[in-house]
Formats: structure tokens, C-alpha cells, sequence
């Protein structure tokens, strides 16, 4: 799982490097950003912490990933937390845990553009 999304990072990163910018032609709700920021950087500080270079590589590819591409933070195709898992169906993304984790505050599946599976 770690190598998977390790790659899936790193593949997005290289994304972001790669791009020119951004098209404006759409708006990010400030506020909803700010609670993602706080609730990425709780968890960060709980399993990454005093990890500053991690948690801004962490963050930057989180919110490209959720705010302006519109893909899932866990790669499609691999299971994780045991049976849990995410796929692809033409455009759109499914997860099976999204029911169980979407009410947990430290959870980032209320942002997600996940649909329950």
C-alpha cells in the first residue's frame, strides 16, 4: 500500500511541476480549504511529527488532488485498511469506506470526491 501511494504521490507531484498554472475558471470555498488544511495537519502531526518538508509535500499534493483535479487522495486499486479500497468507473471514483469514515472529525472523506461504494 505505502509503495503504491508513494508512487501516486510522486506521479502528482510531478503533475503539479509539470503543469503552467492553474485555469481560474472555477472557485475553491476558502473556508472549506482552511478545514482540510487543519484536519490534514492534525493527522500529519500525529503520525508525521516535526516532519515540516513531508507535511508541505504531503499537503501541496492533497489539495491539488482534492481541490483542483478532482481525484482521490488513495490511488485507485489499492485495498487499504484491510478491505477497504478505491476504483475508478469511466470518470468518477468509489470507495468503500467512505460510510464508515465520513462522520470521523479527523477524517479527510468528507473532502473527498469519492462516492460511496
Amino acid at each position: 500500500m505505502l509503495t503504491r501511494l508513494g508512487d501516486y504521490n510522486y506521479a502528482t507531484y510531478t503533475e503539479i511541476c509539470h503543469r503552467d498554472g492553474v485555469s481560474p475558471d472555477f472557485k475553491i470555498d476558502s473556508a472549506i480549504v482552511e478545514s482540510f488544511e487543519r484536519t490534514l495537519n492534525q493527522y500529519l502531526d500525529t503520525y508525521a511529527p516535526g516532519k515540516t518538508d513531508l507535511k508541505r509535500y504531503v499537503l501541496s499534493i492533497s489539495l491539488y488532488l482534492t481541490f483542483i483535479v478532482k481525484r482521490p487522495l488513495h490511488p485507485p486499486g489499492t485495498p487499504f485498511f484491510g478491505d477497504l479500497h478505491v476504483i475508478q468507473k469511466g470518470e468518477s471514483y468509489y470507495c468503500s469506506g467512505k460510510k464508515r469514515f465520513i462522520r470521523d472529525p479527523s477524517s479527510l472523506c468528507r473532502y473527498c470526491v469519492c462516492k460511496s461504494l
